[in-house]
């Protein structure tokens, strides 16, 4: 029975190869919609220390960090 399983495995690629040809598959190019690396501009870093003072600091970015994401609420795992 295995044997004849295998043998049909092994045989079906050839059998459906005049289908296959037929069916036109679309294509995307990867680079059809890329976009090139843009520089931004360079903020300042005194405003951007206010805003973390204003936040709370790095430690709300710490407690954010060790919130779970919603996508992957419920899983049950440990961390």
């Amino acid at each position: 029975m295995v044997k004849l399983v295998l043998l049909a495995m092994a045989i079906s690629p050839w059998v459906h190869a005049d289908e296959a040809a037929s069916i036109a598959l679309p294509f995307e190019s990867a680079f059809a919609t890329y976009q090139a690396y843009k520089d931004e501009a360079i903020g300042d870093w005194r405003e951007a220390n206010r805003v973390v003072d204003h936040v709370g600091g790095w430690r709300v970015y710490a407690k954010e960090a060790r919130q779970p994401d919603d996508a992957h609420a419920g899983h049950g795992g440990r961390q």
